[in-house]
């Protein structure tokens, strides 16, 4: 087991935490990539999911993307929007799972209900996810990646050995970003965002010719200059950060240097391969 049981964000003895912590929180579907009891402590962990991951998921774009692919919350719920009927009324859009999405509407105006009835015909219309809307930006989004960045960094290193986790959490050159994270020091925390394949691009597998979607994926490159950068999938949309300092010229430059393959999708054997 491990030496010490200490938080990898504040650092401290987290041995009485009861918490798992979700690297992608499960509203994005990240229910593969858990960090078991300990190595986030309950006060980081419910911090995270009050200060970073809310106002990520709560987001317009995000929340109406979460509605588009039917991704449940923790509580088994799809968020609502807002839709307009009839031209006039608006009222809220909600889905079910039932083998598939349906969409019902919750009428809370006595007037809209009496426009159903009288109407020969009524109109819907909400919102549409599309590649175009504007996402979260700003510390909102460096926040929230440095967050999973930091989380991933330390699942890598105890799938290889839980020697290294002390290392890792005493490692002061990870210090700035967890502080980031931790909402001090470090206000403006560069990144790169960039679409790499459409939202609702149907892949193929080889094995069994079925079609799946993705809905997240991560890795980390290390470049020719030893930076590290964490790489980051979401629907299509891939985010990048550094997780030892608050540039990203060195990505920006790799990606130019290697005709802006992503690097989650880069050969091992070329020049900036996956750890």
């Amino acid at each position: 087991m491990y030496k010490t049981m200490r938080c990898i964000f504040c650092k401290q003895d987290s041995s009485n935490s009861k918490s798992v912590e979700h690297i992608i929180p499960e509203s994005l579907g990240g229910k593969k990539h858990i960090l078991c009891k300990g190595i986030v402590c309950d006060k980081c962990n419910n911090y995270f999911s009050r200060e970073v991951e809310k106002p990520f998921l709560e987001d317009g774009t995000i929340r109406l993307l979460r509605f588009n692919e039917g991704i449940e919350s923790k509580k088994g719920k799809v968020p609502p929007v807002t839709a307009i009927l009839n031209n006039q009324h608006e009222v809220t859009l909600w889905k079910d799972y039932n083998d598939e999405f349906v969409g019902h509407v919750d009428i809370s105006s006595g007037d809209a209900f009496e426009s159903i009835i009288e109407s020969k015909r009524s109109t819907l219309i909400f919102p549409a996810f599309n590649d175009n809307l504007p996402l979260p930006n700003g510390s909102t989004l460096s926040r929230f990646l440095g967050k999973v960045a930091i989380e991933a960094f330390a699942l890598r290193i105890l799938s290889s050995t839980s020697d290294l986790l002390d290392s890792f959490i005493d490692d002061d050159i990870f210090d700035p970003l967890k502080k980031h994270v931790r909402g001090s020091l470090i206000v403006n925390w560069p990144y790169s965002m960039r679409r790499i394949y459409g939202a609702n691009k149907q892949w193929v597998d080889e094995e069994t010719q079925t079609t799946y979607q993705v809905m997240n994926e991560f890795d980390f490159l290390l470049t020719d200059q030893s930076e590290c950068y964490f790489a980051l999938a979401l629907f299509g949309m891939e985010y990048a950060i550094n997780i030892e300092g608050p540039s990203i010229e060195g990505y920006e430059n790799w990606l130019r240097n290697h005709e802006g393959v992503s690097p989650l999708y880069i050969d091992k054997g070329k020049p900036g391969h996956r750890l």
